[in-house]
Protein backbone atom coordinates (compact mmCIF):
# COMPACT_ATOMS: atom_id res chain seq x y z
CA UNK A 1 0.00 0.00 0.00
CA UNK A 2 1.16 3.49 -0.77
CA UNK A 3 1.77 5.88 2.17
CA UNK A 4 -0.84 8.73 1.66
CA UNK A 5 -0.42 11.79 4.90
CA UNK A 6 -4.11 12.39 5.32
CA UNK A 7 -4.19 15.63 7.01
CA UNK A 8 -6.86 18.15 8.17
CA UNK A 9 -7.23 21.05 11.45
CA UNK A 10 -6.37 18.41 13.73
CA UNK A 11 -5.47 14.95 12.71
CA UNK A 12 -2.14 13.51 11.05
CA UNK A 13 -2.62 9.21 10.64
CA UNK A 14 -0.71 6.89 8.07
CA UNK A 15 -2.21 5.11 6.13
CA UNK A 16 0.00 2.37 6.82
CA UNK A 17 -0.83 1.64 10.10
CA UNK A 18 -4.64 1.47 12.00
CA UNK A 19 -4.31 3.21 14.26
CA UNK A 20 -6.78 2.59 17.40
CA UNK A 21 -7.39 4.35 19.86
CA UNK A 22 -6.69 7.50 17.39
CA UNK A 23 -3.89 9.77 17.70
CA UNK A 24 -4.20 13.39 17.06
CA UNK A 25 -2.13 16.70 17.06
CA UNK A 26 -3.06 18.44 20.40
CA UNK A 27 -3.81 21.84 18.36
CA UNK A 28 -6.46 23.98 20.72
CA UNK A 29 -5.60 25.13 23.62
CA UNK A 30 -8.25 22.56 24.95
CA UNK A 31 -6.31 20.09 23.11
CA UNK A 32 -2.78 21.21 24.19
CA UNK A 33 -3.29 21.18 28.09
CA UNK A 34 -5.09 17.80 28.18
CA UNK A 35 -1.72 16.02 27.54
CA UNK A 36 0.18 18.30 31.12
CA UNK A 37 -0.07 15.28 33.25
CA UNK A 38 1.06 12.91 30.98
CA UNK A 39 4.29 15.42 29.90
CA UNK A 40 4.39 16.16 32.95
CA UNK A 41 5.72 12.83 34.03
CA UNK A 42 8.67 13.14 31.71
CA UNK A 43 9.28 17.07 32.41
CA UNK A 44 8.18 17.37 36.86
CA UNK A 45 9.65 20.75 36.39
CA UNK A 46 7.16 22.14 33.87
CA UNK A 47 3.79 24.09 35.26
CA UNK A 48 0.36 24.04 34.20
CA UNK A 49 0.31 27.39 34.33
CA UNK A 50 3.45 27.84 31.95
CA UNK A 51 2.35 24.93 29.56
CA UNK A 52 0.36 26.24 27.44
CA UNK A 53 2.79 29.56 26.43
CA UNK A 54 5.64 27.31 26.29
CA UNK A 55 3.66 24.78 23.96
CA UNK A 56 2.93 27.73 21.50
CA UNK A 57 6.30 29.40 21.80
CA UNK A 58 7.60 26.29 21.02
CA UNK A 59 5.58 25.54 17.97
CA UNK A 60 6.13 29.50 16.51
CA UNK A 61 9.79 29.26 17.11
CA UNK A 62 10.84 25.43 15.82
CA UNK A 63 7.23 24.22 14.81
CA UNK A 64 6.98 22.37 17.29
CA UNK A 65 4.02 19.20 17.24
CA UNK A 66 2.80 17.57 20.14
CA UNK A 67 0.95 14.52 19.78
CA UNK A 68 -2.06 13.00 21.64
CA UNK A 69 -2.79 9.20 21.90
CA UNK A 70 -6.04 8.66 23.31
CA UNK A 71 -7.80 5.79 24.71
CA UNK A 72 -11.54 6.35 25.89
CA UNK A 73 -11.43 10.00 27.23
CA UNK A 74 -8.36 10.75 28.58
CA UNK A 75 -4.25 10.97 27.14
CA UNK A 76 -2.31 7.80 27.34
CA UNK A 77 1.00 8.71 25.34
CA UNK A 78 2.09 12.18 24.66
CA UNK A 79 5.12 12.72 21.98
CA UNK A 80 6.52 16.25 21.44
CA UNK A 81 8.36 16.56 17.93
CA UNK A 82 9.51 18.79 15.20
CA UNK A 83 11.15 18.02 11.80
CA UNK A 84 15.21 19.16 11.57
CA UNK A 85 17.45 19.33 8.69
CA UNK A 86 21.20 19.22 9.56
CA UNK A 87 24.54 18.33 7.54
CA UNK A 88 25.16 14.95 8.76
CA UNK A 89 22.02 13.73 9.17
CA UNK A 90 19.94 14.89 5.91
CA UNK A 91 16.39 15.73 6.83
CA UNK A 92 14.64 13.59 10.13
CA UNK A 93 11.93 14.14 12.45
CA UNK A 94 13.62 14.75 15.95
CA UNK A 95 11.54 13.61 19.34
CA UNK A 96 11.97 15.75 21.84
CA UNK A 97 9.19 13.89 24.33
CA UNK A 98 8.02 10.60 24.56
CA UNK A 99 5.84 9.46 27.50
CA UNK A 100 3.26 7.46 28.52
CA UNK A 101 0.91 7.86 31.13
CA UNK A 102 2.80 5.33 34.17
CA UNK A 103 -0.18 4.12 35.06
CA UNK A 104 -0.75 2.42 31.40
CA UNK A 105 3.12 1.67 30.56
CA UNK A 106 3.85 -1.33 28.87
CA UNK A 107 0.13 -1.31 27.29
CA UNK A 108 1.54 -0.59 23.82
CA UNK A 109 1.12 2.87 23.46
CA UNK A 110 4.75 4.09 23.64
CA UNK A 111 5.17 1.47 20.88
CA UNK A 112 2.12 2.59 18.78
CA UNK A 113 2.91 6.28 18.77
CA UNK A 114 6.62 5.32 18.37
CA UNK A 115 5.71 3.74 15.07
CA UNK A 116 3.05 6.54 14.35
CA UNK A 117 5.79 8.86 14.19
CA UNK A 118 7.97 6.56 12.28
CA UNK A 119 5.81 6.37 9.82
CA UNK A 120 4.75 10.38 9.52
CA UNK A 121 8.83 11.12 9.66
CA UNK A 122 8.60 8.33 6.31
CA UNK A 123 5.99 10.05 4.57
CA UNK A 124 7.72 13.81 5.35
CA UNK A 125 10.84 12.03 3.35
CA UNK A 126 12.87 11.78 6.42
CA UNK A 127 15.40 9.39 6.62
CA UNK A 128 15.44 9.09 10.10
CA UNK A 129 13.68 9.32 13.77
CA UNK A 130 15.93 10.61 16.40
CA UNK A 131 15.65 11.27 19.82
CA UNK A 132 17.59 11.53 22.58
CA UNK A 133 17.13 9.97 26.31
CA UNK A 134 18.80 10.71 29.38
CA UNK A 135 21.08 8.12 30.65
CA UNK A 136 19.37 7.28 33.90
CA UNK A 137 16.05 5.92 31.95
CA UNK A 138 17.24 2.42 31.91
CA UNK A 139 13.44 1.33 31.14
CA UNK A 140 13.36 3.64 28.23
CA UNK A 141 16.64 2.72 26.83
CA UNK A 142 15.24 -1.01 27.14
CA UNK A 143 11.87 0.14 25.08
CA UNK A 144 14.01 1.86 22.39
CA UNK A 145 16.34 -1.12 21.62
CA UNK A 146 13.15 -3.30 21.66
CA UNK A 147 11.63 -1.05 19.06
CA UNK A 148 14.51 -1.44 16.91
CA UNK A 149 16.38 1.92 17.56
CA UNK A 150 20.25 2.12 17.82
CA UNK A 151 22.52 3.80 20.25
CA UNK A 152 24.25 5.81 17.76
CA UNK A 153 26.34 9.10 19.20
CA UNK A 154 27.10 10.59 22.74
CA UNK A 155 24.51 13.69 23.32
CA UNK A 156 26.67 16.37 25.15
CA UNK A 157 26.44 19.43 27.42
CA UNK A 158 27.77 22.53 28.63
CA UNK A 159 25.68 24.24 31.71
CA UNK A 160 26.06 28.05 30.81
CA UNK A 161 23.90 28.89 33.41
CA UNK A 162 25.49 27.01 36.43
CA UNK A 163 29.36 26.83 34.97
CA UNK A 164 30.72 29.98 35.18
CA UNK A 165 34.50 29.15 35.90
CA UNK A 166 34.07 27.99 31.84
CA UNK A 167 34.86 30.90 31.24
CA UNK A 168 37.59 32.05 33.27
CA UNK A 169 39.66 29.51 31.66
CA UNK A 170 41.46 32.16 29.25
CA UNK A 171 45.15 31.73 31.04
CA UNK A 172 44.16 28.06 31.05
CA UNK A 173 43.29 27.91 26.96
CA UNK A 174 46.22 30.10 25.94
CA UNK A 175 49.00 27.93 27.35
CA UNK A 176 46.85 24.95 25.22
CA UNK A 177 47.56 26.82 22.34
CA UNK A 178 51.21 27.87 22.51
CA UNK A 179 51.92 24.12 23.73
Amino acid sequence: MANSLVSDASTLTCSDYAIEPEIRIASSDAEITATFSVMRQLRPELSEATYLPLVRTLQQEVKYHLAALQNDDHVTCVAGFRYCHSLGWGRFLYVDELVTNSDERSSGAGATMLRWLAALAREAGCGELRLDSAVYRHGAHRFYMRERMDISCFHFRLDLNHDASYFDRTDELQEIHRG
